[in-house]
């Protein structure tokens, strides 16, 4: 992956928002040049993966994109918004991810807050309550 996302310069009320998404999964959205509009431009970042992408793959992006952007922005807080539809059991989206990436992913970001924001991370569930459960519970444990 050599793209190299321009970030903004940190400006007043503004949000960093990083999505991995399945390529034209929703019509006409998750393309790699919509980086946000107005005040926002340059804090959307959308990576546009094929259907049936795993953990490896997800998590080399991942790995590669968000701890940089995480690390320029300085956020206040970081606020994860954990959906599960990237997960191979549920059938809306088509990637291929098991808990692990989600438990990494977690892993990343609570280390990032710690070294970027004071700690300050929130996770948000969603979706289906049967995996949004055993996550939060394979999150509290690990």
């Amino acid at each position: 992956m050599g793209w190299n996302p321009r970030v903004s310069p940190r400006r007043a009320n503004s949000r960093n928002r990083f999505s991995q998404i399945r390529f034209r999964f929703f019509p006409g959205t998750g393309f790699i040049d919509e980086v946000g509009v107005g005040e926002g431009q340059g804090y959307t970042i959308n990576v546009p993966l094929p259907a049936g992408t795993g953990d490896e793959t997800y998590m080399s992006a991942f790995r590669e994109l968000v701890p940089p952007l995480i690390r320029n922005y300085k956020p206040e807080i970081i606020l994860n918004q954990f959906g599960v539809d990237g997960h191979y059991d549920d059938p809306l989206v088509g990637l291929s991810l098991t808990t692990n990436t989600y438990k990494q992913v977690a892993s990343i970001l609570h280390g990032l807050s710690h070294e970027t924001c004071g700690g300050r991370y929130l996770v948000l569930g969603g979706e289906d309550t049967t995996w949004t459960t055993s996550l939060d519970v394979g999150l509290r444990c690990s």
